[in-house]
């Protein structure tokens, strides 16, 4: 119990210094890790961990996929029967899924939103790896 409670107050503390976040993310890689004795690492510890992770800017978009995966739900869109070419169709009607004002509103108002739905999905849903970021970016050249 302590745990849980340990890693819901970590994943709330974005109002810490830098090093001390730092510190936090080390102590949930830990628990993830199961490298803390005597502690058994259950389905929902796993995401009490995660979640604090990623409210610290910390989980991957891998970490994430795989746990949504152990848990047997989708983690792409392929997973519920829809292309990338689905989704990114619908993306123009994200901003009107909730009524609050977000970076989509921003790209559309300032006629960047082909350009940013372009790059959300460049890679297809994968973590792009450095080089083919930088090459699609245009901030390498690439070999002809």
């Amino acid at each position: 119990v302590r745990v849980r409670a340990w890693l819901e107050a970590a994943g709330q503390a974005t109002v810490l210094e830098a090093d001390a976040v730092e510190r936090a993310c080390g102590r949930i890689r830990k628990v993830l890790d199961g490298a803390v004795d005597g502690l058994v690492l259950d389905a929902d510890l796993r995401w009490r961990a995660l979640i604090a992770l990623a409210r610290l800017g910390a989980a991957s978009q891998a970490e994430l996929a795989d746990q949504l995966r152990r848990a047997g739900a989708p983690s792409r869109p392929t997973d519920i029967g829809l292309t990338f070419q689905d989704v990114r169709d619908t993306f123009p009607r994200a901003m009107y899924y909730r009524s609050r004002y977000t970076a989509l509103d921003v790209a559309w108002e300032l006629t960047l939103f082909d350009d940013f739905v372009d790059e959300v999905f460049a890679f297809r849903g994968r973590a792009p790896e450095l080089d083919a970021l930088l090459r699609h970016n245009g901030m390498v050249e690439t070999a002809s």
